[in-house]
C-alpha cells in the first residue's frame, strides 16, 4: 500500500514509533515514543529514540514499529509499509535522565543509521530537532492549541505504522512546575499506551510546517489523570498491557506532559558519557 505524504503534518507519521516489549512485571506492553536530532558542532548530528522511562524501565526485547517510507522528501514522498527497529541492546542501552524524578529516557542510535534488521530509517527528515524545543520560558500562551502523537492502548495501522493524532490545549503555564516537578497539564484525552507521545505547539494549521517558527515541541507525555472505582484521584504511569485487566475509571480529560528541555539535558548527559543504562531484564 503506498499512501502519499502530502499535508505539513503528516510528517510526524514518519517521526513517531510505537514501542512494545516484555516487562518485567506486567507482561508484554505498548507505549510510544520519537526520534530526535541533536547537532553538536565540530561533530555532526546524532539520533535518539525517546520515550518514558517508566515505559522501558525492567522491560526487554525492546522493539519500535514505524511507518516504511519511499519516494523524495517532501514533493514524492510515500508510505509503503512498517519497519523495526530493535532497541534492546544491553551495551547500547537506554539511559534515564540523571534526575531520577524526570521521566524521560533515550536510545542512541548509530550513525550509520542501521539497525538489526538491516532496515535503513530516513532519519534525514523524520526527526525532531532540538532546534525547535521550546524552553519554559517561550511565550507560548495559556489553552493554546496542542496536538500530540502516538499510540493509545497500543492502537496502530497495521498496513503503515500511523500513529493517532490528537488534539487538545494546554492547561497549566509552562512557566510553572506543576506538583513541583518539571511538567505541565494539557486539557486532552489521554489514554495508557500514550506515554511517550510528542506534543507540539502548532500555530495557524494552513501555515504548519514541520521544522521552523510555526512548530514547538513542547515535551512528552509522561502520564494520564483519572478517578478509580472508589472516587478515589489517581494518575496513572503504567504502560499498557497487551493482556489489561478490566478496570473501571473515569479520565478527567487531562494529561502531564514533561518538558521538552529534560529531553534535551537526557541527551546532552549521554553524549558526555558518565550515564548508566536504565535498568532491565535483557
Amino acid at each position: 500500500m503506498y499512501i502519499p505524504i502530502k499535508q505539513p503534518l503528516e510528517q510526524l507519521i514518519l517521526n513517531t514509533f510505537r514501542l512494545s516489549g516484555v516487562h518485567s512485571v506486567h507482561g508484554r506492553i505498548f507505549g510510544s515514543g520519537f526520534i530526535a536530532k541533536q547537532h553538536t558542532e565540530g561533530k555532526g548530528e546524532d539520533f535518539f529514540l525517546v520515550t518514558n522511562r517508566h515505559v522501558v524501565e525492567g522491560t526487554s526485547q525492546i522493539e519500535c514499529q514505524l511507518a516504511n517510507v519511499s519516494g523524495q522528501f517532501p514533493n514524492s514522498c510515500v508510505l509503503k509499509g512498517t519497519t523495526k527497529m530493535f532497541a534492546s541492546d544491553p551495551v547500547r542501552g537506554w539511559f534515564a535522565h540523571p534526575d531520577p524524578a524526570v521521566d524521560v529516557a533515550v536510545y542512541r542510535l548509530p550513525r550509520d543509521r542501521r539497525f538489526v534488521d538491516g532496515s535503513e530509517a530516513r532519519l534525514d527528515y523524520s526527526t525532531i530537532s532540538t532546534t525547535v524545543f521550546a524552553g519554559s520560558s517561550e511565550d507560548i500562551d495559556l489553552s493554546s492549541e496542542i496536538i500530540f502523537v502516538g499510540y493509545p492502548s497500543g492502537m496502530i495501522d497495521v498496513k503503515t505504522a500511523s500513529p493517532i493524532f490528537r488534539a487538545g490545549s494546554i492547561a497549566t503555564p509552562l512557566s510553572l512546575d506543576w506538583g513541583g516537578k518539571r511538567e505541565f497539564l494539557i486539557d486532552a484525552s489521554v489514554f495508557p499506551g500514550s506515554s511517550g507521545s510528542p506534543v507540539f505547539k502548532v500555530a495557524d494549521k494552513g501555515q504548519v510546517r514541520f521544522i521552523g517558527k510555526e512548530v514547538k515541541f513542547l515535551g512528552l507525555v509522561t502520564e494520564t489523570m483519572q478517578f478509580n472505582a472508589k472516587g478515589e484521584f489517581v494518575s496513572d504511569k503504567v504502560p499498557v498491557s497487551a493482556k489489561q485487566a478490566v478496570s473501571f475509571k473515569d479520565y478527567l480529560n487531562l494529561g502531564v506532559v514533561t518538558k521538552a528541555a529534560c529531553v534535551e539535558e537526557t541527551i546532552i548527559a549521554v553524549l558526555g558519557g558518565g550515564l548508566r543504562p536504565v535498568s532491565s531484564t535483557n
